[in-house]
């Protein structure tokens, strides 16, 4: 019984951690993605431009981005990410959305800009 309780209890503390930024990784290009906002929504500005990779990390037009919250990695070879409300998305591929400079700033729950990403002009992107 004290077994049960203690996975239960694992659990929920597991389940209660979502929501943080995190670093996807598809061979040796990371993929930064943002925290969840519970659906608030930010003003910002249109965003438009190709996706390429600078330095390591995934970004578009030599800004790196920070994806929105729910983006994951589904392919490494070549690199595919999977973005909420725009579906898989590649370098070489041409995206609009919106975006906000975030400066050097870092997504909740990312605790250091991975090596070989250039972090002084972050963008936060996310689909129109």
């Amino acid at each position: 019984m004290i077994a049960l309780v203690g996975l239960a209890l694992i659990a929920t503390l597991t389940a209660c951690g979502g929501g943080e930024g995190s670093v996807g990784k598809a061979g040796s290009t990371y993929v930064l993605v943002g925290a969840e906002h519970g659906g608030d929504t930010v003003a910002g500005v249109g965003v438009g431009g190709r996706v390429t990779v600078v330095g390591s990390c995934l970004d578009i037009d030599s800004s790196v981005v920070i994806w929105p919250y729910g983006t994951k990695v589904v392919g490494d070879s070549p690199l595919v990410i999977d973005v909420p409300g725009l579906g898989h998305v590649s370098p070489g591929d041409a995206i609009q959305g919106g975006g906000e400079q975030w400066g050097p700033r870092l997504p909740q729950g990312v605790d250091a800009l991975p090596a070989g990403c250039p972090g002084d002009d972050l963008l936060a992107y996310w689909p129109d």
